[in-house]
């Protein structure tokens, strides 16, 4: 390329096998300053990386060119470099070999004063290299206005002798499509103008006009022209998108959708960003995104927002990202912007490490059988066009022709890699069908909202013609039946309910896979050492009395801090997130007031593992709360393939890698009951209570099976049963697994919060560790 201005004398190309030039040059070409100084391509081709620098180098050398400053030396300094040759060069090469910067020799000259050109203000003494001025005469003190590269001149505004005071323009110049004003650096009297038409080519570092400075003349000179041209048009034009998107969500507004919306007692989107974020925090993304109608004096008519509103705002002041389905504008379908706001949130909450919240009410972005209809025409022509009707009715455009299309991926692979980063948060607000149904369970935490919200493949009318019969969207999809079968793991009596229990949910998880969970200063009452007696009589001394394990829960844990998590489902089974002494853990345990005792179920095994998942997931040490009878029995168990959930719960617990403390409660017994006391094969901390009664099965039911022929036999079956029972009873309890060390130490149930805390502190510096955060490799399981 060009090093600066001039004429090629002379000019020749390289040529011979294996060569190859793309030029524009010739003899006489003067490259124009207002375009790229690229001129010329070498190519050169090799059998090897070898014999093609070879050979490029060598046509290099024979391209010759006069009167015109190049860098071809510089380009032969890069291909003797050792890296090119090995082909380890990267894009640092010249950062790294600062002595191939150099210019060719007989391009130094120019090349120096475009660099003192560009380097300095527009006024100021000339400096070597640049273009001699000793034929203007001058004063000590003047300031020469210099071209700072070479360029276009467009227009010169003064005349000698003229007044200006700083900052009065006084040339400007065009290089690269771009242009350059040149302003007055001081008070003072135009002194020279270059003599030169607009349209001369001036060179780098050439002197436009000699300013003499002066406070004499000040008081005539005309003031720099104040800038009128501003952004300010543009900025209110965005502003009054804006808030007519605003106004149509605004209390009173007559908008149907929105008064449709409101009659259902449903807040709108952004009524329900305010209620989950921080007040003032919301930032949104794509404010303007929709549908203009202008009038024929290019004036805003009427906007269309996009049938989504998202953004970035903070929860108890962590930030996060937020994005909410407008069903009140075309029921969320994917006519809008919807599709593609929400997946750049998404793919923004990845980026960013910080969790993602969708607020989901209609199809949230997926099919409309619109987009298959061809667009509306008028009467006469030849191409589809919108109708104005559509327009003045607020409806989105449809894209496309119409007709059968195939979607492109459904992004299910960025879901994947934001499940494994970030946590993820969906609120069912309405009827969620089709794609919106699939992002709902594409989460850590959904909750929906009772009589609200539903959840559904497909609503009724496709019900209705698929299968052939009429059902609401109640009975198809209600809470009643989706937080019963965990793919919404909670329910909400109210919209403002569920945004309360979203931000619950989130102060208990880190803000990535690559922070630990947060810890709040405890309360007066949460102290470590905190003891309370009713631990040491919850659980009663007859083995077949059932026992509240809830409260069990609430009074080791810090006060209210215990937050369940699918309450509706797998109810053999209790999880969910609590403190101890501020810190975050997660929890495991059975319910022994379940119908069958808490023994467990394929949906119990599942929730179990789904916990375990997200614990492990985001380093949260996990509390193991023991009282399992096994898993469950009977032909409906069978049916439900319990073992084989239970198989892979057993798989899941050995592949936690979080820290884990067991406390044996009551019961442990059969495989499920074994693997809950000790679910992994390296140790970890773990107590009895002196209610822990374990063995391999429950004695009750072993007997029966061990002495069948013998019970059989007896003259008297129930006094045989009655002596096996008390033989069994002599010698039940934990002093024999204690005394044989096959559990660790046995402990008093009101000293279970302190040890827990202790454990925690501990728990949490492993954690914590560089080599132990990130996310974690998710193994198979059958």
């Amino acid at each position: 390329m060009a090093r600066g201005t001039g004429t090629m004398a002379g000019y020749r190309e390289p040529t011979g096998a294996g060569v190859r030039v793309d030029s524009c040059g010739y003899a006489g070409y003067a490259p124009p300053a207002a375009f790229d100084p690229l001129f010329a391509k070498v190519i050169g081709q090799g059998l090897s990386l070898d014999a093609a620098v070879d050979r490029t180098r060598r046509a290099l050398n024979d391209f010759h060119v006069s009167g015109l400053p190049t860098n071809i030396e510089q380009l032969l300094a890069y291909l003797a470099m050792p890296a090119v040759r090995s082909g380890d060069a990267r894009t640092t090469l010249a950062d790294e070999a600062p002595a191939a910067q150099s210019p060719s020799v007989h391009g130094l000259a120019v090349f120096l004063a475009e660099q003192d050109a560009s380097t300095t203000s527009t006024g100021g003494p000339a400096h070597a290299g640049q273009p001699p001025i000793s034929d203007w005469p001058h004063e000590p003190g003047d300031e020469f206005v210099r071209a700072p590269m070479a360029a276009t001149l467009l227009e010169i505004r003064v005349r000698e002798g003229d007044a200006v005071l700083a900052g009065t323009t006084l040339a400007v110049t065009t290089a690269m499509k771009m242009e350059t004003v040149l302003t007055a650096p001081c008070d003072g009297v135009v002194a020279r103008v270059l003599d030169a038409e607009p349209g001369s080519t001036v060179a780098a570092g050439q002197v436009l006009v000699l300013v003499r400075p002066s406070t004499v003349y000040a008081g005539d000179a005309v003031a720099p022209t104040a800038v009128t041209e501003t952004w300010e048009p543009l900025l209110a034009a965005v502003d009054e998108l804006r808030a007519l998107a605003s106004a149509r969500l605004a209390p009173g507004s007559t908008d149907p959708g929105v008064v449709r919306q409101r009659s259902r007692g449903k807040l709108t989107c952004r009524e329900r960003i305010t209620e989950l974020l921080d007040e003032g925090s919301f930032r949104e993304v794509g404010s303007v995104a929709g549908f203009i109608s202008y009038g024929p004096d290019g004036t805003i008519e009427d906007f269309t927002p996009a049938n989504h509103v998202g953004g970035s705002g903070t929860v108890d002041g962590r930030p996060m990202i937020v994005c909410a389905d407008d069903f009140t504008s075309r029921g969320g379908h994917s006519d809008g912007a919807i599709a593609t706001k929400s997946t750049h949130l998404d793919r923004l909450s990845i980026e960013l490490r910080v969790p993602s919240v969708r607020l989901l009410d209609g199809s949230s972005g997926g099919g409309s059988v619109a987009s298959m209809v061809p667009q509306q025409r008028k009467e006469g022509e030849a191409t589809a066009q919108e109708s104005d009707g559509a327009i003045a009715a607020g409806k989105p455009r449809v894209s496309g022709s119409g007709g059968s299309f195939l979607p492109g991926h459904l992004f299910s692979t960025m879901y994947a890699e934001q499940l494994s980063t970030v946590p993820v948060v969906n609120v069912l607000m309405g009827s969620v069908v089709g794609l919106g149904a699939a992002k709902a369970v594409l989460g850590h935490f959904s909750v929906m909202v009772r009589d609200t919200a539903q959840l559904f493949v497909a609503g009724p009318p496709v019900v209705r013609h698929a299968v052939g019969y009429e059902v609401t969207k109640e009975d198809l999809g209600g809470w009643h039946i989706h937080c019963r079968n965990g793919s919404v793991d909670n329910l909400a009596l109210s919209e403002e309910d569920a945004l309360a229990q979203t931000r619950r949910f989130l102060s208990y998880l880190p803000q990535s896979v690559e922070e630990v969970a947060p810890a709040l200063v405890p309360g007066p009452e949460d102290h470590a050492d905190r003891r309370d007696e009713e631990l040491l009589t919850i659980i009663p001394r007859r083995r077949t009395m059932t026992f509240d394990m809830r409260r069990t829960i609430e009074l080791m844990v810090d006060r209210g801090s215990f937050f369940e998590i699918g309450p509706h489902w797998g109810t053999d089974q209790i999880v969910g997130f609590a403190r101890f002494a501020g810190r975050v853990v997660g929890v495991l345990a059975s319910d022994s007031r379940h119908p069958n005792g808490g023994a467990m179920t394929a949906d119990g095994c599942n929730k179990l593992i789904r916990h375990l998942d997200l614990c492990d997931l985001f380093h949260i040490p996990i509390l193991n709360l023991v009282d399992s009878p096994g898993f469950a029995v009977g032909i409906d168990h069978e049916t439900a393939s319990t073992i084989r959930r239970g198989g892979a719960w057993m798989i899941a617990f050995a592949q936690v890698t979080a820290p884990v403390c067991t406390v044996v409660i009551r019961r442990s017994f059969g495989v499920a009951g074994n693997n809950y006391a000790t679910p992994r094969e390296q140790p970890s901390v773990r107590y009895v209570w002196p209610a822990a009664d374990m063995g391999g099965i429950p004695p009750e039911g072993g007997i029966e099976a061990a002495y069948k022929r013998q019970l059989a036999e007896a003259e008297d079956p129930e006094a045989f049963r009655a002596e096996l029972m008390a033989r069994i009873e002599s010698a039940r309890g934990p002093l024999g697994p204690l005394s044989k060390f096959q559990v660790e130490e046995m402990i008093d149930p009101r000293d279970t919060r302190r040890l827990v805390c202790e454990w925690l502190h501990i728990a949490y510096r492993i954690v914590s560790r560089p080599n132990r955060l990130g996310s974690r490799p998710l193994g198979f399981r059958p």
